[in-house]
Order: structure tokens, then C-alpha cells, then sequence
């Protein structure tokens, strides 16, 4: 007998017999049987050869001629499944022999096929899987230079490492969860090969590579492509209107290097290693952000761009290493940053905010800011600043504010030197002593503003002119007597008020010179904001706390008993009493809650507090 089943084809022979003459039929069963009961008896120069006799687990004995189970690590054995025969897969394979085979006979009908609804998987390191059939288990490891098998793949995981796929016929695979090159390079170059990934299926590679982006992968529904493991080189996007996550995951001291401009339609997750960009310009979209957790960063150069046009309410937190050339927030949407960035050419705020935490944006000394306004502004929460070089004889606006609001400030260098790496960060806090007390906002007439502003410098001669809206006008606050404040030799000082220059809805008050770096707001001349006043010589008092329900405390340093009184904001006094040098507790529980003010040998504009 001449024919074998070293082919799935070639057994057709006797199907098409047996159809054509229907007298032969019996006679052609016969002659399959013995057939099968022989191969399966031995295969000399290779091994056994296992062949399925009707449909049932594979470490079943009843599946299989012989009863006799195939070897679970093949070695030089071969596995036959003819047509109509299914093999449920419940233990895991692998084909690790040159001889190793699994091998479907399509002789009429449907095909066979290996079946699975547990774990299991098929792990393919020398070998092959030959001629038609329906593989639907769990997942595939093919680590060979070429995979023979025509039909369907259907499979949580296909990991493949340098495979090309060269069926006889066709083959369709469908990728549930996950498409991984984990080495080599593999290919899809016949139009006979169709690998399709399913809704937010996975491509990833970890370790390998495809040679091109190939017509024959379907990514159409939806896919995340992910970068794991080694350094690798991306050039284009599969399809980017399927692309839901972006993740770069290369590992420390590893890189994704770009080679052209690139936009993200969704998610990018900076989960480890760098995201090079080598000058070109990563663009975020509409629907794009950044994914929390991760410590990966994006690494620029001077000609790098970042834009950012996400319309999401918190675009996420975004990491560099390195200078950016270019950084733009094109939408209303907020930007953290989780590491200091350096800006070497501009920075645009046409909409949206920059969240700076505790980490500093730098700009370099050629380099500027565009926009900036009450949608667009850099928040100084945390210790966070926003550094510039101010020329000599120049000026720098600084668009900061707060979380709550707009708050910028201009500073002017008035000396004939370059000052570099001037910061500036606001607050909506104004503490009593400068950065630690009670907050002067509760009960002072000032603007709800602090800005702290700091160099490297030991001598300095600036301006500072800090901008406020009306509502950031506090207690009655008049911007008709208002100066800028410093809060300098243990207090705040005093100056003589002048009216704020009032544009559109702004209104600013310019301080010059400023002598030293230090902490400033605005305050109006009704009102003293602490235990110092510099220009009127009255005593040093303090209030607390602030505010308060039963009972105030008030420090006094200056010498002699001083009579002091409590009023009420109609102004009459509701509560008498002396103060001596020291702490005095005063009772003020029998009063109506509401603003209070305690003045000291008849001074009127003396300290507010509230009364809980």
C-alpha cells in the first residue's frame, strides 16, 4: 500500500473514491481503518504516531487507537486528527522534535479539531502542525521559522517568536486577549493569512518585531499596543483611530525611540523606561491621557514638541528627562507634572491649566511664554515654581495662580545684569507670618493671594506688580489705597496706599524696588496685617487663634499697659480691657458670632477676627 498520512491532502483520495462509487464505500472504510490501526501501531525512523479514533479528552485512552495517550512533550511522535473529530486539550503540549506533529486529515465534512475551555496550551519550539483544522484553545507559543497549518486559530494568546505564516491553503487567526512578538522577527506577507485582534485585544512586543505593519493584521475593533522588555524603534500606528492604550513599558535604562511625529488618540501609560522623542512632535488628541502609576518618563531634546489637545477634565500626570523644545496645552483640560521640565524655546497656554505639584517648570534664558489667562495658567501648588531669566532692564509675566484662580505677577529687573532662574509661586493662603500662622484672608482687607518669589541671588533690585480680579478682594478690601506688602524682618510692612491700575476686568499694583526675595500680597491701608509695622512705630500685638469660639489670646512685646477694645463691624466697642507685656486670654464667648476687630491705644486699624 503506497499511500500515507505524512499529508492531510492525500487521504482525500479515498474520500473521493467512496463518494464517486458507492459500492467501493464499505470497502474504502475497511482499507481507512487498517490504515489508521497500522501508522498508529509504529513509525519506525520517527516515532509513534497517535491518531484520534472518535471525539473525547486527550489524556483520555478511549480518544485514541490503541488506547494508548500521546506524550504530552511529543519528541519525534506525531499526533493525527481526522475530520469530524474534536480533542478536548486538558493537559498542555509541546512539540519540541524536528519530527514532532500535529497533523489534521480534512477528509469531508468539518475539519477536525483541538478544542479547549480550560488554560492549556500548545507550545510549538521544533516541529509543525500540518494540513486543515480548528484550533480553539487557551494559547499558542510558535517559535518556529515557519507554521504549516491551514484552517482557523482561535486563542486567548498567540506569543510568536520569528514565525512566518505560510499555510497550504488559508488561515484565519482570531486573537482574543493578546498578539505577543517575543522574538525574532515574524511575519504575515500572504494574502492568505489574516490575523485579527479582538475588542481591546492586545499587540505586544515583548521582544520581537513585525518586519513591516502588514495589510493581513486586523486591528479594526479596537487594539492596545504595548512596548515591553527591551529598547525598540516605533515608526507608525497600525490603523490609530483603533488604538485605545499606548503603553511603554521597555524597563529602566531601556527606550522607545520615535522616528517620526507621532499622535495619540487615547491613552499613553509611561509605565517604565523612556518614550524618546529625538525632535519630533508627540501629540496628544481630544480623547487622549496619561495613565496614572508608572515611573516611565518621555526624554526630549531641544526640538522636541509636546501638544497637548485633550478635552478630558484631568489629562494625568506627565513625566520628562531632558530639555523640551516646545510645550503647548491647546485645550481646556488639566496637566500634572510628575517631574520638573525644562523648556529650551516656548511654552504655550492657549487653554487648559499645568498642575506643577511639587516640581518646577525652567524656562531657558532665550526662552518665552505665549497666552496665559484666567482658562490657562500654571497652578504653584505644592512647592512648585515657574522659573525665568529676566534680562537686564526687562520683564518677565509669570501666569501662575492657584487651584481656585488666576493670580499672575510681573517681576522687573531694574540692574544692569542678567538675573537668571527668578521663580515664582502663589498661594491663596496668606499666613500671619509669612509661611507658617493663621491665614489673613479669613479677617484682613487683602487679596486672597501670597507670592513667593526666589533666586539664587544675594542682592537684588526687582519690581514685582501682582494682578487680582475683584474677587479676589477680601473683607472689604479697597483697591483705591492698596500696596504691595513684603513680609520681611518678622512681619508684614507698610507702605503708603495709591490706587491699583485697573485693565478690563484686572487690576495690578507695581512695587519698586524690591531689595529682597521673599513672600508679598496686597493689602489696602484700612488695614494691619501683623505683629510689625515698619513705618508707623505702633506696639507689636498678635491675635489668636483665628478664628476662634471661646476665647482669644493676644501677645503683646511692646512694654507698658495699653488699653485695648473689641469692635463690632458697625463699630462699637463691645469688650474693654488692658494688655500688658505677654499673653492676655480674653473671654468671648458671650458675644454674636461675626467679624471682630481689637484696637490698641485707640488705633482703629488694628486686627480682625471671627468669632465662631
Amino acid at each position: 500500500m503506497q499511500h500515507t498520512f505524512n499529508h492531510g491532502n492525500r487521504i482525500s483520495k479515498y474520500y473521493l473514491d467512496s463518494h464517486s462509487n458507492p459500492k467501493k464505500m464499505n470497502l474504502t472504510f475497511f482499507r481507512l481503518s487498517a490504515i489508521v490501526i497500522l501508522l498508529t501501531l509504529a513509525k519506525p525512523s520517527q516515532g509513534s504516531w497517535f491518531t484520534a479514533k472518535k471525539s473525547g479528552f486527550f489524556s483520555d485512552t478511549a480518544t485514541w487507537y490503541g488506547n494508548v495517550v500521546p506524550p504530552t512533550v511529543l519528541g519525534s511522535n506525531s499526533i493525527r486528527i481526522p475530520s469530524g473529530i474534536n480533542v478536548s486539550l486538558d493537559v498542555d503540549i509541546i512539540l519540541n522534535n524536528q519530527y514532532s506533529e500535529i497533523e489534521f486529515f480534512h477528509t469531508g465534512g468539518s475539519p477536525g479539531k483541538i478544542i479547549s475551555t480550560t488554560n492549556n496550551h500548545i507550545s510549538i519550539h521544533d516541529g509543525n502542525i500540518r494540513g486543515l483544522g480548528t484550533i480553539d484553545i487557551d494559547s499558542m507559543y510558535v517559535g518556529i521559522p515557519s507554521f504549516r497549518m491551514s484552517g482557523t486559530l482561535n486563542l486567548n494568546k498567540l506569543a510568536l517568536s520569528g514565525t512566518e505564516m505560510i499555510p497550504d491553503y488559508s488561515i484565519q487567526t482570531n486573537i482574543r486577549k493578546e498578539l505577543r512578538l517575543a522574538g525574532g522577527t515574524s511575519k504575515f506577507i500572504y494574502s492568505s493569512v489574516t490575523v485579527a485582534l479582538d475588542t481591546n485585544a492586545d499587540l505586544v512586543y515583548g521582544g520581537g518585531i513585525l518586519a513591516t505593519i502588514p495589510n493581513s493584521l486586523d486591528v479594526s475593533k479596537g487594539y492596545n499596543l504595548r512596548y515591553t522588555s527591551i529598547s525598540y524603534v516605533h515608526h507608525t500606528f497600525k490603523n490609530v483611530n483603533t488604538l485605545n492604550e499606548f503603553e511603554v513599558a521597555v524597563g529602566a535604562g531601556n527606550t522607545l525611540r520615535l522616528t517620526a511625529d507621532v499622535f495619540v488618540p487615547k491613552k499613553l501609560l509611561l509605565t517604565s523606561g523612556s518614550l524618546k522623542t529625538d525632535g519630533y512632535t508627540l501629540t496628544f488628541g481630544p480623547d487622549s491621557g496619561i495613565e496614572p502609576g508608572g515611573n516611565g518618563n518621555i526624554t526630549g531634546t531641544n526640538a522636541t514638541r509636546i501638544v497637548v489637545q485633550s478635552t478630558l477634565p484631568h489629562f494625568g500626570v506627565i513625566r520628562f528627562s531632558g530639555n523640551i523644545g516646545n510645550f503647548e496645552i491647546q485645550s481646556n483640560t488639566n496637566v500634572e507634572l510628575g517631574t520638573d521640565l525644562f523648556i529650551s524655546n516656548s511654552m504655550s497656554l492657549q487653554s487648559g491649566r499645568l498642575i506643577l505639584n511639587d516640581n518646577n517648570v525652567s524656562l531657558a534664558q532665550a526662552a518665552g511664554i505665549t497666552g496665559g489667562s484666567d482658562v490657562s495658567y500654571i497652578i504653584t501648588n505644592g512647592k512648585g515654581q515657574l522659573k525665568q531669566h529676566i534680562p537686564a532692564g526687562g520683564n518677565k509675566v509669570y501666569p501662575v495662580g492657584s487651584m481656585q484662580h488666576f493670580a499672575p505677577v510681573t517681576l522687573g529687573n531694574n540692574a544692569v545684569s542678567n538675573y537668571p532662574d527668578i521663580g515664582v509661586n502663589v498661594s491663596d493662603t496668606v499666613f500671619s507670618h509669612g509661611t507658617t500662622g493663621f491665614d489673613l484672608v479669613n479677617t484682613f482687607a487683602i487679596i486672597n493671594s501670597a507670592w513667593t518669589v526666589s533666586g539664587n541671588l544675594s542682592n537684588v533690585d526687582l519690581s514685582i506688580e501682582p494682578v487680582w480680579s475683584g474677587a479676589n478682594e477680601k473683607n472689604g478690601f479697597n483697591a483705591n489705597s492698596c500696596f504691595v506688602s513684603h513680609y520681611t524682618n518678622g512681619g508684614w510692612d507698610v507702605l503708603p496706599g495709591t490706587a491699583a491700575t485697573i485693565t478690563g476686568a484686572q487690576k495690578s499694583i507695581r512695587r519698586s524696588p524690591v531689595q529682597n526675595f521673599g513672600v508679598f500680597t496686597v493689602a489696602d491701608n484700612n488695614t494691619r496685617l501683623s505683629v510689625h509695622d515698619n513705618t508707623s512705630g505702633r506696639e507689636e500685638i498678635t491675635v489668636y487663634p483665628n478664628p476662634a469660639t471661646d476665647n482669644i489670646r493676644i501677645t503683646c512685646n511692646g512694654d507698658g499697659i495699653k488699653n485695648a477694645s473689641i469692635y463690632d463691624m458697625s463699630g462699637r466697642a463691645v469688650k474693654t480691657f488692658q494688655l500688658g507685656r505677654g499673653t492676655t486670654n480674653i473671654d468671648i464667648s458671650t458675644l454674636s458670632n461675626g467679624i471682630y476687630q481689637v484696637s490698641c491705644n485707640g488705633y482703629t486699624n488694628g486686627f480682625r477676627f471671627v468669632k465662631n
